[in-house]
């Protein structure tokens, strides 16, 4: 037997569509789902809209949508038991790890255990083969990385697995110490800039004030997503309207000595929030640029600067094998302390699939939600 499900495709630059596909109702090995609710992150709305979505392949067409989900079981191996060994049956929520594409067998993958960097990926395949989560029914491939959902968690918590994984990845490069005699890095106290005011910025914001920030900055727009981001335990917020010399003091003016943050975080994907970003980190500060994930274009970097100050920079992309259980364990840890409820601004059904990029797109929402 079949299902029939709708899925949402990206047939062209600019041309969303909701196709009919037939899924197996079973999958050996593997589980076949009912999307429950499906996140819009910023990736999809590149994929949609940017002419070249995937370097290096000229017709990436038709694309599957959608990486950002929390799904519940309805086809599934007797006796399955999820990545931490928590038995998994019919009926059960699950959140999977969307990477799973990656060979397993090329240098980035066996000996650097990175698989989000993976030297031979098939992103020209949508993942997973039926369906992704602006879609109906999903297949989760077998081998791949799964967690059952605690119970008594939200689904509009639990949704956000997969950009909490990015996010905390990306607050772990920036842990690092580029000279560990003297601890450079994030540390309990360290002051922290987020560029990007949207739910990538958000969750950092989370990350950091748990992780015992001394002092938090967010820079973006609009203000409705700066006072969200406040209230999840940003200090001191500033917007775009003014000069970036302006915002280089307002952040200096907070920090020790003057000197700047100690760490900042690009969460934006400006082309110029880098260049801003050295400017705004401390002597020997450090800086992860996490928000460029598509080609928006060359920017100035200030190339001086990074020497005159000493600056250990880090990039940040995806997330490795055991990030997805962990996002998934901080999200259940801090449900009582953190308001994440109100990450989750704009929720749409699957028709109106348009409309919701829309809102995404116009920086309306902070996460912007599909119930199929």
């Amino acid at each position: 037997m079949l299902l029939d499900s709708r899925m949402v495709q990206v047939t062209g630059q600019g041309k969303l569509e909701i196709t009919h596909v037939q899924v197996p109702c079973e999958v050996k090995g593997g589980i076949v789902a009912d999307v429950i609710l499906a996140g819009i992150c910023g990736t999809d709305i590149h994929l949609l809209d940017d002419p070249h979505p995937i370097p290096g392949v000229a017709d990436p067409y038709p694309l599957g949508m959608g990486h950002e989900m929390v799904v519940r079981v309805r086809s599934i191996d007797p006796g399955s038991v999820d990545t931490y060994g928590t038995p998994i049956s019919e009926g059960d929520r699950i959140v999977f790890d969307p990477t799973s594409w990656a060979c397993g067998r090329c240098y980035a993958c066996r000996v650097l255990l990175s698989p989000n960097n993976c030297l031979h990926p098939a992103p020209s395949v949508p993942f997973p083969e039926f369906g992704a989560a602006f879609a109906d029914h999903v297949t989760i491939p077998p081998g791949s990385l799964v967690y059952r959902v605690p119970d008594g968690m939200p689904d509009e918590i639990a949704v956000l697995t997969e950009p909490m994984a990015g996010a905390s990845r990306a607050f772990q490069r920036g842990a690092r110490p580029g000279n560990p005699d003297r601890g450079e890095g994030f540390g309990v106290g360290s002051s922290v800039v987020i560029q990007g005011a949207g739910a990538l910025g958000a969750l950092l914001t989370v990350i950091a004030k748990q992780a015992g920030a001394g002092h938090i900055t967010v820079i973006g727009e609009p203000v409705e997503r700066r006072a969200v981001c406040a209230k999840l335990g940003a200090d001191l917020t500033l917007g775009l309207e003014g000069s970036s010399a302006e915002r280089v003091k307002a952040v200096a003016d907070a920090s020790l000595l003057g000197l700047g943050a100690d760490v900042v975080f690009e969460a934006s994907g400006a082309p110029d929030a880098l260049g801003e970003a050295i400017e705004l980190a401390r002597i020997e500060g450090t800086i992860v640029e996490f928000g460029a994930y598509t080609d928006r274009g060359q920017a100035h970097v200030p190339a001086s600067a990074i020497c005159r100050k000493d600056l250990a920079i880090f990039g940040s992309l995806g997330y490795g094998p055991g990030q997805f259980g962990l996002a998934l364990r901080l999200l259940e840890r801090w449900r009582d302390q953190v308001a994440f409820g109100a990450l989750i601004t704009h929720t749409f059904p699957l028709d109106s699939i348009s409309e919701a990029f829309d809102v995404a797109r116009s920086g309306e929402a902070i996460k912007a939600t599909i119930v199929p």
